[in-house]
């Protein structure tokens, strides 16, 4: 089985895989409220120090606003990563499935025969990263989006690639 930490996998079910999508938090928005939360408690202190050092209430008053909102920021950030973590821990359903020789949609319809299945890497127009995605005769879908904080797409493609896919 292969992991991405956006939440899809490559799952080995015996005779079968399937490929299941779960909609999870970016990481990338943690890393945004983990950074404005460092950013404004650093300039929050500093501010802080002045109005100790200077005696203004202008400095005290910014402090106070600074620090207000590093502690908005952590429990941002704090309240994506749980939400993330519950997400993940949810059951995913199958997004498609591969089975006998074909692609097979969620309700086990029939999509295509896995030779007219290929597996391409796009870009994605907000990233640079890049996205996985399957396509066949008619039709295609994303299963794996890369971002470049943290999550590759190497892995879910190596899982289709034993699969037979190219």
């Amino acid at each position: 089985m292969a992991v991405a930490e956006n939440g899809d996998s490559v799952v080995d079910r015996g005779d079968e895989a399937w490929i299941v999508v779960k909609d999870l938090p970016s990481p990338v928005w943690t890393m945004v409220a983990a950074l404005l939360a460092c950013v404004t408690f650093m300039n929050g202190t500093l501010q802080g120090i002045y109005a100790a050092v200077r005696g203004g209430n202008q400095h005290a008053i910014a402090a106070v606003v600074l620090l207000g909102l590093g502690i908005a920021f952590t429990k941002a950030g704090i309240g994506l990563r749980r939400a993330a973590t519950k997400a993940a821990a949810t059951p995913g359903k199958p997004l498609l499935i591969f089975a006998d020789g074909l692609l097979l949609d969620a309700e086990r319809r029939e999509l295509a025969p896995l030779e007219s299945v290929r597996l391409t890497r796009t870009f994605q127009l907000t990233s640079s990263s890049r996205a996985l995605m399957l396509t066949w005769p008619s039709g295609s879908v994303v299963i794996a989006r890369g971002n470049p904080f943290a999550d590759s797409i190497d892995d879910c493609a190596a899982a289709l690639e034993s699969l037979g896919l190219r």
